[in-house]
């Protein structure tokens, strides 16, 4: 049975397990059709055929867009590739699918509240803010998002265009306080990455995307952050040095399929190698969102 006789309408995003695995919604969108094309019971290969095009236009993305997030999680270690052939591994399936099905935190009693936002002028009234309520276990919470929070993350941030669509993406995305700290971390660390890549301005994303969540989680933890390759051994740096020298994702690529076949690499400890792979994937997320 070929690939046009598999189809997926919809895709189903487990945000808790998301944010666990460090993933952007499209990157988890992408899993997820891969997983249901190659576990179809139809499909008796148990690899998933369909084309990057095709997924593209399922979520709205481009073709490139999507190749580039395949090479990233199959770096990450989400993804198995066989040519032009896909599947999840179990560090994605572990958490997406066998958790949540044990998970009982989504019953049909426990509804969220439905809020109205409207955002009528760019410049917004100092009063104006955004309620946000949910029920946890039979008690009301209630975290309103301050119009003060925005603007004091607006006149900080260093490409601020597109103000509008910035504030409706703040109201969408900060739900608790801890939002709200991960948002500021996030900026922190994307202007921290601006100054050590040496980004030119005319790069620098633009307010109305970097307010999207989809970009902003990205950054919660520093990419090309050098923590973990602390304390590595002559050999371990000696491929620390291999791999600061890749120049693009398409070098980090070709290097993480040799790496495994190293000598150097195989006599490593599992915890040294463990420290080699996360730096090797840190430093495809600099040059990765160098490219973009």
């Amino acid at each position: 049975m070929s690939e046009k006789d598999f189809t997926v309408n919809y895709t189903t995003i487990n945000h808790t397990a998301r944010k666990e695995l460090g993933l952007t919604c499209n990157e988890y969108c992408v899993l997820d059709i891969i997983y249901h094309l190659s576990s179809n019971p139809k499909n008796k290969s148990g690899w998933c055929s369909i084309n990057q095009i095709k997924i593209a236009d399922l979520i709205g993305f481009t073709r490139e867009g999507v190749n580039k997030i395949e090479a990233k999680l199959e770096i990450q270690g989400f993804l198995e590739k066989k040519g032009h052939l896909r599947k999840v591994t179990d560090k994605w399936y572990d958490k997406a699918i066998i958790k949540s099905e044990q998970s009982s935190q989504f019953e049909p009693t426990k509804k969220r509240t439905k809020f109205t936002k409207k955002v009528n002028k760019v410049h917004l009234k100092s009063e104006q803010s955004s309620l946000h309520t949910f029920n946890n276990n039979n008690t009301s919470n209630i975290y309103i998002v301050q119009e003060k929070d925005f603007l004091r993350a607006w006149n900080l941030y260093p490409n601020p265009m597109g103000k509008k669509v910035a504030w409706e993406h703040f109201q969408q995305s900060i739900n608790s306080e801890q939002d709200l700290k991960d948002f500021f971390t996030a900026m922190s660390n994307y202007k921290k990455f601006i100054y050590s890549a040496k980004i030119q301005r005319q790069f620098i994303k633009l307010g109305k995307t970097f307010f999207n969540p989809d970009t902003w989680r990205e950054y919660i933890t520093m990419p090309g952050d050098g923590s973990t390759d602390s304390e590595l051994s002559e050999t371990g740096e000696r491929l620390k040095t291999e791999i600061m020298k890749l120049k693009n994702a398409q070098e980090c690529e070709a290097y993480n399929n040799l790496l495994s076949k190293k000598s150097e690499f195989i006599t490593l400890e599992k915890e040294e190698q463990d420290k080699i792979k996360e730096l090797l994937t840190n430093h495809y997320n600099v040059v990765y969102y160098q490219s973009i």
